[in-house]
């Protein structure tokens, strides 16, 4: 084979419509397919030559792939130091709470204001998600993007923060989708 075939996966979560195949020549190192595909950022992709996997300390400068390579980028963003983690376990936690003591709260839901059956179980799991999720906030807060470089003419384009109207969207030349029906008025003439 005289050619190297890259399959770069840009989003693992979509494979396949995010995927882009290259072809290089061979005797290429896999340093300079990351370098000519814009992958070699850190952290570094996940690397498989042939099916065989890279490990994370191969010498990527040394590696000269014949055949076939796949180049999965991992995802971007949700890091924050392991926080989001963190708050994913601790809002799993929060769940099995709010089952475990649902039914003695709902007892004294029941024996303070009267309501009995699903209704109590359902205010007292509720009342029991709602605390510990605003405990979960407190403690471990969401990691948010990062908007101080932006101008207030950032939003005002945008068609969700904007005020202006949107234009038209339909146009000539343009399809319209398959659910929507159109009807055409015609005016009345009133007869001679």
């Amino acid at each position: 084979m005289d050619r190297v075939i890259v399959n770069h996966v840009k989003n693992p979560f979509d494979p396949f419509s995010s995927r882009e195949i290259i072809e290089f020549p061979q005797g290429v190192t896999v340093s300079e397919i990351l370098t000519a595909i814009g992958s070699d950022a850190d952290p570094l992709p996940v690397i498989s030559i042939n099916g065989q996997v890279l490990s994370e300390n191969a010498d990527l400068s040394a590696i000269r792939p014949t055949g076939a390579v796949v180049i999965c980028t991992p995802p971007e963003g949700g890091g924050g130091g392991g926080k989001n983690i963190l708050r994913v376990v601790a809002m799993l936690a929060v769940i099995v709470t709010a089952q475990v003591w649902a039914m003695p709260v709902a007892v004294g839901l029941s024996a303070a204001i009267g309501v009995t059956g699903p209704l109590a179980m359902g205010l007292a799991s509720g009342l029991i998600m709602a605390a510990g999720s605003l405990l979960v906030n407190a403690l471990i807060p969401a990691n948010v993007a990062d908007v101080s470089g932006r101008s207030a003419s950032d939003y005002s384009k945008s068609p969700t923060y904007g005020w202006e109207v949107s234009g038209n969207t339909e146009a000539e030349a343009v399809a319209w989708p398959p659910c929507t029906t159109r009807t055409t008025r015609l005016a009345a003439t009133p007869p001679p």
